[in-house]
């Protein structure tokens, strides 16, 4: 099974080489998108395998922004023109640690080859409800300058609601997800091939939790669809990021029976990454 993982990564170079040390394995690439605001020169001084690669064309991402979603394309654009054999392709934030080995993830991707995990939610949940409102609006997050703000609240007034395509359905959740390259080649087609949809989401607010569902959900490959994106992710704290993991969290991550959690950060607390290198990865 050849498994590629992406990185987002945008700070903390040594954590992101942490993780890639722990992701790197027989059968796997490895891919990071360093956000083009930050320098790349600090992640490739101390990532040095050659089962590594940079990805060269790197987006500015913007928080809630759609570069966010132009990001997550690039990248696997680039993984598919570079490492064609690969059978799943796994997205993973430079502050993500995995919870289980990568022959454990390698085994279970092969038991059910052809599924895609993606976290998702359908109408009439609050959330989604939510994003539907934002969805309808525009918003120029990825632009900065004075008076940003007064001009899309003009731009919302004078301007009629966004829509979707007529019977396309709007699901999402999690950005982070692990999907078939077969997944992976359709989304890259409807991207160059279906404007509408793509300029749909554009110019919204938080495309990279609705957009990839979006398109799969809405498609023939819908049946592969598997509602769980294999990771732990902690929301307790009602934040719009989630909770930052310790080391009050071990219990909790070992009973998850995840292959990955978020987030960590080594400033905060290291030793619950030490914890799962001697406990709970086999």
């Amino acid at each position: 099974m050849q498994v590629a993982h992406i990185i987002m990564a945008h700070k903390d170079p040594l954590q992101v080489k942490r993780l890639v040390d722990r992701l790197l394995h027989p059968g796997c690439s490895v891919f990071i998108h360093v956000d083009r605001s930050k320098a790349i020169e600090p992640f490739r001084e101390v990532i040095t395998n050659p089962q590594v690669r940079f990805v060269e064309r790197r987006i500015k991402v913007n928080w809630g922004g759609f570069s966010q979603v132009q990001a997550f394309i690039h990248s696997m654009a680039e993984c598919m023109e570079c490492a064609p054999e690969t059978e799943y392709i796994n997205f993973l934030s430079g502050q993500d640690y995995p919870l289980r080995s990568m022959s454990e993830l390698q085994e279970f991707l092969s038991l059910h080859s052809g599924a895609a995990f993606m976290e998702y939610v359908t109408g009439g949940d609050p959330w989604l409800e939510e994003s539907r409102r934002r969805i309808a609006q525009y918003h120029i997050t990825d632009y900065t300058f004075p008076g940003q703000y007064k001009l899309e609240k003009l731009i919302n007034y004078l301007m009629p609601k966004r829509q979707l395509p007529a019977g396309f359905e709007l699901v999402g959740r999690s950005q982070w997800f692990t999907i078939d390259s077969e997944s992976v080649r359709y989304i890259l087609d409807v991207i160059s091939t279906n404007k509408p949809i793509v300029n749909a989401f554009k110019h919204s607010w938080g495309a990279d939790e609705l957009f990839f569902q979006s398109i799969l959900y809405n498609s023939s490959l819908k049946p592969k669809l598997v509602n769980d994106n294999l990771r732990y992710i902690d929301w307790s704290a009602a934040q719009s990021s989630p909770k930052v993991l310790t080391i009050g969290d071990a219990e909790a991550l070992i009973r998850s029976g995840k292959f990955f959690a978020r987030k960590f950060d080594s400033l905060v607390d290291e030793e619950i990454m030490d914890y799962i290198d001697s406990k709970l990865v086999r």
